[in-house]
């Protein structure tokens, strides 16, 4: 369509003034199939500057949007946030929040998957004990006592060999990297510091920690070459030894073996259990680990849900706002959403099959609770199946889940529903409608309203008047629009006279459709640009707008005016 339109070697370009903080003008050109250039005003490219980062977002809304938007209660709650004093403020507590759950999940998750392959391996860990004890009766322990206690030193060896390493890899976590030894101060030419002088000492003190972590990196990469050389001294002394020991231990085998004892699986299974018991011990302070982990989420999700009640309060005083602003024309409201496309969406990415069935019955609970929710989920089937009246095979699928599910769903916030009503009375009586029990065109002119009111991003709305009946954009969006132009921006392309006319259009610029080489085009006439009191611009609307003259003069004697 872009192509269709602008064609392959086409460019647009777009003067933009900034108000604030100091007035400034810059030109942004496009051509079809590059990036946007930003140019200052003396036509210098501004490098790696995009044009979002000059002004607030754009509101724009195609031809037939905004009809589209009042089929969409969550995004019509969306609009509602425009209007919340502390709305920046409350969005950035619930991104710092969902930050930290985000981190929070992916802890628990990585010690989750840690434990999973802990139990894994410990799986064998009963037989294995099991058949060790099978031997205790036979005289197998007593006679091979000398190589199991030599495949104990062999791991207190390689443990203490291991520490050594991890004791080199601490010293290249401490040691400072270039950027931790640069100036904590900006020099004097790149910034101007009215305290310098008071903060000058932190260079010192940079320097003096500096110097510490490299003195502390040093001395661990001391120990550890020490303590290198000084077990390779001991291994020195203890091979020999070992060595003997490894041949007693293979004549041993073969006269054991031939009075028909089994001595290798005995010392293959003792060797197994002595490696695993370890395990059991890291278990333990895994679990531990992920007790307290699960502790510190839970303080994090009673937060989590009282920054989400905060927020629909604040949104539901944003309604009664707006309702106040429009007192005679829309009314606006929020209750708890029961869409649960996002928690159908995590169903779906921890889950295999359809949850539509879940889903149904999840949406006829009043206030759902992600949290409990979440804590059915762990508990399993059963409780789902208590308490949402799951099926059984539905409750096993999303129990299959498991702790990824549940961490997932207590993270998910459903975002609030707006319920909008407008004013259809006649002659000052009220009569409230909500969207519902609209007709297209109201329901549009009510969406509009609200897009209306104060914002700081400007208002680009494709031909509004093909969704809005021609009476409440006279009597509802004219009249708003009239009210709040002096603080916003408004662009239509319209063909409808009431707007540009009835709401005192600063600047109306007539398009002419014109068609070179074959090509469509339009050109913008600059004697056709201006307000509704430039003559030219008066007669461009009685002409497309009007219908000409006489048109104009027909519906008048016909209407009886």
């Amino acid at each position: 369509m872009i192509k269709a339109l602008m064609g392959s070697k086409t460019a647009i370009s777009v003067l933009i003034h900034t108000p604030s903080p100091s007035p400034q003008y810059y030109l942004i050109e496009r051509a079809y199939g590059q990036d946007p250039k930003v140019k200052d005003k003396f036509g210098e490219i501004i490098p790696d500057l995009h044009p979002q980062k000059l002004m607030p977002s754009f509101e724009i809304y195609g031809q037939h949007e905004i009809s589209e938007l009042t089929r969409d209660k969550n995004a019509l709650a969306e609009i509602l946030t425009r209007f919340v004093g502390q709305s920046e403020s409350q969005q950035g507590i619930l991104d710092e929040i969902r930050t930290r759950l985000k981190e929070s999940r992916n802890t628990i998750s990585t010690k989750q998957q840690k434990l999973e392959q802990l139990d894994d391996v410990l799986s064998a860990l009963p037989s294995l004990k099991e058949q060790l004890k099978q031997f205790d009766d036979t005289d197998l322990v007593g006679k091979l006592s000398e190589k199991t206690a030599l495949q104990d030193e062999e791991r207190i060896l390689s443990n203490l060999s291991q520490k050594i390493e991890n004791l080199k890899s601490i010293a290249d976590e401490i040691k400072p990297e270039d950027a931790d030894k640069a100036f904590v101060l900006p020099k004097e030419e790149d910034k101007k510091l009215p305290n310098r002088e008071v903060l000058n000492p932190l260079e010192a003190l940079s320097t003096t920690l500096n110097a510490a972590r490299e003195n502390a990196a040093t001395a661990l990469i001391a120990a550890a070459d020490k303590a290198t050389q000084e077990l390779k001294t001991v291994k020195e002394a203890w091979s020999p030894l070992s060595e003997a020991a490894e041949k007693r231990y293979e004549s041993l085998v073969k006269e054991l073996k031939a009075d028909g004892a089994d001595p290798e699986k005995y010392v293959a299974i003792k060797e197994q259990v002595e490696n695993l018991n370890p395990k059991e011990t890291e278990k333990t302070k895994l679990l531990e680990e992920l007790t307290a982990l699960q502790i510190s989420r839970q303080a994090i999700i009673d937060e989590w849900e009282k920054a989400d009640r905060d927020a629909f309060h604040e949104l539901g005083k944003a309604a009664k706002g707006v309702s106040k602003k429009l007192k005679s024309s829309v009314k606006a409201s929020v209750k708890p959403s029961t869409d649960l496309t996002p928690l159908k969406e995590i169903f779906a990415k921890h889950t295999k099959g359809d949850n539509s069935t879940a889903i149904a019955r999840l949406e006829e609970v009043d206030d759902l609770s992600m949290s409990v929710l979440a804590r059915n989920i762990r508990k399993g089937a059963t409780a789902l199946t208590n308490a949402y009246n799951f099926t059984d095979k539905g409750a096993q699928k999303l129990a299959s889940g498991g702790e990824g599910l549940a961490l997932e769903v207590e993270e998910c916030r459903l975002p609030a529903q707006a319920i909008i009503e407008l004013n259809v009375g006649r002659d000052g009586t009220e009569n409230w409608k909500d969207l519902d029990r609209l007709s297209a065109g109201q329901r549009a002119t009510a969406v509009l309203m609200l897009l209306l009111l104060k914002a700081d991003a400007p208002l680009i709305v494709d031909q509004p008047e093909d969704d809005l009946d021609n009476e409440f954009i006279v009597k509802h969006v004219v009249k708003t629009m009239r009210a709040a132009k002096d603080s916003r921006q408004f662009l239509f392309s319209s063909h409808n006279p009431n707007i540009p006319v009835l709401g005192d259009a600063e600047q109306i610029v007539g398009l002419t459709p014109v068609v070179e080489s074959g090509i469509d085009q339009t050109i913008v006439d600059e004697t056709l640009c201006g307000s509704i009191d430039t003559p030219k611009v008066k007669d461009l609307i009685k002409k497309q707008l009007e219908g000409g003259e006489q048109a104009f003069r027909t519906r008048e004697q016909k209407y009886g005016f």
